[in-house]
């Protein structure tokens, strides 16, 4: 496939600008460069928060109105427009955010309702839903706040696993804390790797013997190559900038 060259120039100014979420919703965008549409997302929802937690006297209260104040834009445009803007503000996930900040600050704060979502129950059905969205298909309920639904269940995993002694999955050992440390790269390259193993190796792995053995092959070279580069990416260029981070950190945080 031919992509047209302002059609690249525009993607890597969108880019530059961290506004990729923007290109999608317009309907363009580099297949490699896919997964930093939520980067872009991000980098948005730091330009207010500095501003939200430094005046809020009730910081839950006020995250509390970022979600209704987005879930009431999105769904006002989701049935008068249920176009690019609507795709723009869905792809922004500005309440998912809000949410995890919400989840914070319970741990923060020790708040009561965290023994909730430490309930045993809560969270087998936190990691059911994950389970069944990994192996099965996504769990669909409403489009408009499909996202939203996932966002609650996954919270309760990652609070659980991140802070509860009592979790029912322990993911501290030496080799997911590896993936861990190296998960941006990971997230960051991955679709570069499938792109560049598909355009290189696509006739070597259609000579291969049988189905299986194709898929085998297929996976392997994708985490294998994925991990590889991830690794070099963190040793030799990002560990630079998590070293010179703690000079301009009011609050020290790990790597």
């Amino acid at each position: 496939m031919i992509i047209p060259r302002n059609t690249i120039t525009t993607d890597l100014l969108l880019y530059f600008f961290l506004v990729p979420n923007l290109g999608f919703a317009i309907g363009s965008g580099i297949m490699t460069l896919g997964p930093l549409w939520s980067v872009g997302v991000e980098e948005q929802f730091y330009l207010f928060w500095p501003l939200l937690v430094n005046k809020a006297k009730n910081i839950f209260l006020y995250l509390v109105y970022v979600i209704i104040i987005y879930l009431v834009i999105k769904i006002s445009l989701r049935f008068l427009e249920n176009g690019r803007f609507y795709s723009m503000i869905s792809a922004s996930t500005f309440d998912s955010m809000a949410l995890g900040g919400i989840m914070a600050n319970l741990v923060f704060t020790k708040n009561r309702i965290l023994s909730f979502f430490y309930h045993p129950i809560v969270q087998v059905f936190g990691w059911l839903f994950l389970v069944i969205s990994i192996f099965y298909k996504p769990v669909h309920i409403f489009s408009v706040f499909d996202t939203e639904i996932h966002s609650i269940f996954y919270s309760i995993i990652i609070v659980n696993v991140s802070t509860n002694p009592n979790s029912l999955v322990n993911l501290e050992n030496k080799p997911l804390n590896f993936l861990g440390r190296i998960s941006y790269g990971l997230y960051v390259y991955h679709m570069t790797v499938i792109w560049g193993l598909s355009l290189f190796l696509k006739n070597y792995i259609k000579g291969l013997p049988g189905r299986w053995m194709q898929y085998f092959t297929i996976y392997v070279l994708v985490y294998g190559v994925t991990i590889l580069i991830a690794s070099l990416s963190y040793i030799y260029f990002e560990s630079i900038f998590l070293r010179k981070k703690s000079k301009f950190s009011m609050i020290n945080s790990t790597n």
